[in-house]
């Protein structure tokens, strides 16, 4: 287990910092009988100089009040005004005044109210999910300094039903890559996995950050394929005012830092930045044709000796993990209009080490057996650094209280420098052999952003508002020169015997890998607001275009011996005059490239994506909201391996997906809602891909399903949520998923050593609850008003049918 210790002062400077001399004040302004928040109205405290004004949801904040005892008076066009007495000040306290006022009767010919919406703060985000038309959760920014996380995947981690695999993947409900669409600021963003379907969460600094929502139930406005969740990440925009903040960190890990015996290997000069300096970029005259044995040995040695000699993990001393962040935004006017901008730096570097890790394999080899054969049994002993840099510009430009255009650029780089030591035996292969292997991993990933955004209203067409994005993202994923080095020995009295048998085991290997993926995402929507049964209501249509393209590389060199000469030391084996014709015997160490010569473990990608939709949001018999909706999608795909000889993988589906979203207010604190919807699951590039790849981390050959078809899925959620007050609720939510034609990862039965791949089976089933409480202490004692409680719980569970070839095959074992 990691365990963090903060050890230096984290410094935030900002422009309006709240000391502890001074305390606040802060609330919301309600209409005293709807019951309705009250945007920009002016909260002075009287004889003195301050004040300040509500946000667009009624919620104010007065920061760097001297203690004291003051009259607060509020005020606001066709509002009375009201005075609170008497409000005490404490030092270092926060003083909460919700404050009711009262509408005036006179008729008012015109009047314009421009206000900015803040969803940064956590009121707000609960205001956001009691209005929802959808299943909503989400986490502000306001959270991210509270909880500490520093990136998108300690945040999400947080809300309900949510969970994070491997520090990278999100899974909503207990629903993985497949079925949760990740966004950026509402555009498709690709991953930085071939394996994935899904971005990786642990790229996006918090920093950067304003909210990330989480729609639980699709509406049909949002995209398909997310039977899980749609969760969409939001970057700071127009900063209210002029910000500075500075944040230096360090943290302790008890099994790493000052560690003299943590493991790693020689790399680049850059691998601090998450860079590859060039160290491990394969050698040009490997590029070329590699000939075979014996065919032109001069040429044979000359690529074989242009790889390092580097295969040996080595012991090093790690420092403190560490991290660094800069922001800073404000706002000045251009042509005598708004421009907001916010701009950011981070930087992170931690440490990980695990020396007592343990592996095992067992075999059942008969269905009369007792007990489980030992097939592997090892230590295992590993040493990561991580390394996350980011960058973001946010330029928004306000031309009136109707138009604005934001330009969103990020540009985010991280690194993984992963050594990896395992020994012990492979009794199924030689119950007195001993086996070791080591790897050397080095792998960055980069995300460029560039996006344009607009927001419209036309008051000349009933205040019809109209937003766009256009947006082009490029992902990329570098791993070069993946090194495993795998031997056995046999230890006979004193003496130790070494061999490498590549008859049990890969023999010496070199991998480099490279994907290249961009993103072409598109939005145009409509809301067109009307009345009905006298009520407001909201007309919603639009459609999207996403194309997609993706570039996969893959080459794999092995390095055979006839003389078998390995004797222990990694280094002489690959020495010089250990190579090809330098060595003693038949012939020494040479290369073999064990993939390219046909490249067809290399693919190009490509998918077009294109959608339509119409959802109605209004009111029926008072209390009763409904939003009825229907999305019509048509996505064509098609994967081709750079060999031609092999089969294409393709798609081609057009699908209609009803949404229908009810909500039914018992109270104005208490809803029932209900959802039944459509959605649909496509076969990512990886799994559509023809060829068969080597899975590091679970040891088995992985191979592409070209006849991959999409799958339907039928969603069921209830919902009640009682808002007890400001930012408090509790909530329970059932769901209830029906999946036809699912793809599931299965075993090939077929195959002599461990194989998988992907198949249709005829369905899945998934049930779930939730449960959310969030209660402010300061209800029961007030001296505890700053302090709250929250918990969340999801229970789920889930049935699959099992591929039928690999039924067959469990039957036989276990009938």
């Amino acid at each position: 287990m990691k365990k963090i210790l903060n050890i230096a002062a984290i410094l935030i400077f900002s422009i309006n910092t709240a000391y502890s001399q001074y305390g606040t004040i802060k609330g919301q302004v309600l209409d005293s009988i709807t019951g309705d928040s009250i945007p920009i109205a002016s909260i002075i405290l009287m004889s003195t100089d301050i004040g300040n004004a509500s946000d667009f949801d009624g919620y104010y904040q007065i920061d760097r009040v001297p203690p004291g005892k003051y009259d607060v008076k509020v005020q606001v066009i066709s509002y009375y005004p009201k005075t609170y007495k008497n409000i005490i000040v404490k030092d270092g306290n926060t003083t909460v005044l919700d404050i009711y006022i009262t509408t005036k009767r006179e008729v008012i010919t015109k009047y314009v109210l421009t206000a900015r919406k803040r969803n940064q703060t956590e009121a707000a985000m609960h205001k956001v999910k009691e209005r929802s038309a959808t299943f909503i959760d989400g986490i502000t920014s306001e959270s991210f300094s509270k909880m500490g996380v520093g990136d998108a995947a300690g945040a999400v981690k947080r809300i309900t039903g949510l969970s994070v695999e491997s520090g990278k993947y999100v899974y909503v409900r207990g629903l993985g890559d497949r079925y949760t669409v990740i966004l950026l600021n509402g555009a498709v963003i690709p991953g930085l996995d071939p394996n994935k379907n899904t971005v990786q969460m642990d790229i996006f600094p918090s920093t950067v950050i304003e909210n990330i929502t989480v729609h639980k139930t699709f509406s049909a406005e949002n995209p398909g394929n997310a039977t899980g969740g749609t969760v969409n990440i939001v970057t700071k925009d127009f900063p209210d005012e002029q910000t500075l903040q500075v944040s230096l960190s360090t943290g302790y890990d008890n099994k790493a830092t000052f560690n003299e015996n943590y493991l790693t290997h020689k790399g680049g000069k850059l691998d601090w930045l998450g860079i590859d300096d060039g160290t491990r970029e394969l050698p040009a005259v490997a590029k070329t044709q590699i000939p075979s044995l014996f065919e032109n040995n001069d040429k044979l040695d000359k690529i074989t000796n242009s790889f390092t000699n580097n295969w040996q993990p080595v012991n090093s001393t790690v420092p403190l993990n560490h991290s660094f962040s800069f922001a800073y935004g404000n706002k000045t006017k251009i042509f005598g209009k708004q421009l907001g901008f916010i701009a950011s730096l981070t930087y992170v570097r931690d440490y990980s080490y695990i020396d007592d890790g343990f592996i095992g394999r067992y075999k059942l080899v008969g269905s009369n057996s007792t007990v489980l054969n030992e097939e592997l049994i090892l230590s295992d002993e590993k040493g990561t650094m991580e390394i996350l840099m980011g960058g973001l510009l946010n330029l928004s430009y306000q031309f009136n209280t109707d138009n604005k255009i934001s330009v969103n650029l990020i540009y985010n780089q991280s690194g993984e420098k992963l050594t990896r030591f395992q020994e012990g035996r492979k009794p199924s292969d030689d119950a007195a052999m001993f086996y070791q292997t080591r790897t050397m991993q080095f792998m960055e990933r980069s995300f460029t952003s560039t996006q344009l955004r607009g927001s419209h209203t036309l008051p000349k067409y009933k205040n019809l508002a109209v937003s766009w994005l256009t947006s082009l993202t490029i992902s990329k994923q570098e791993q070069p020169d993946l090194r495993f080095f795998t031997n056995d020995y046999y230890v006979f009295d004193n003496d130790t015997i070494n061999n490498i048998q590549v008859a049990m085991y890969p023999s010496p290997s070199r991998y480099y890998r490279s994907m290249k993926e961009s993103n072409f995402s598109n939005k145009l929507d409509f809301i067109y607001p009307f009345m009905i049964l006298g009520a407001k209501s909201e007309f919603k249509f639009g459609g999207s275009y996403v194309y997609k393209n993706r570039d996969f590389f893959e080459n794999k060199f092995s390095f055979l011996d006839q003389n078998d000469s390995y004797n222990g030391n990694i280094p002489a084996y690959f020495a010089e005059n250990n190579i090809g014709q330098n060595a003693p015997g038949t012939y020494g160490v040479y290369v073999l490239n064990s993939i390219n010569d046909d490249l067809k473990n290399s693919y190009d990608a490509i998918q077009n994506s294109f959608a339509g939709y119409v959802v109605a949001d209004m009111p029926a018999f008072g209390r009763l909201r409904l939003i009825p909706g229907i999305r019509f999608e048509q996505n064509m795909a098609e994967v081709a391996s750079k060999n031609v000889d092999k089969t294409k993988g393709t798609l081609n589906d057009v699908d209609i997906l009803p949404s229908l979203n009810i909500s039914y207010s018992l109270s104005k604190q208490k809803n029932i809602r209900f959802a039944y919807t459509r959605t649909v699951s496509r076969p990512s590039f990886r799994e559509l891909a023809p060829y068969a790849s080597f899975d590091f981390i679970g040891s088995e050959t992985i191979i592409g399903n070209p006849y991959l078809e999409r799958t339907l899925i039928d969603n069921i959620d209830l919902r009640w949520e009682n808002y007890l007050d400001v930012g408090e609720i509790i909530a329970f939510s059932l769901f209830y998923k029906k999946f036809d034609n699912p793809v599931e990862r299965t075993f090939n039965p077929e195959a002599a050593n461990p194989e998988l791949t992907w198949r249709n089976v005829e369905r899945a089933l998934l049930f779930g609850l939730e449960v959310e409480f969030r209660k402010s202490l300061g209800s029961w004692i007030s001296a505890l008003t700053p302090f709250l409680v929250s918990a969340n719980f999801t229970w789920i569970k889930t049935t699959v049918d099992i591929d039928k070839k690999e039924l067959e095959t469990v039957r036989v074992i276990e009938p």
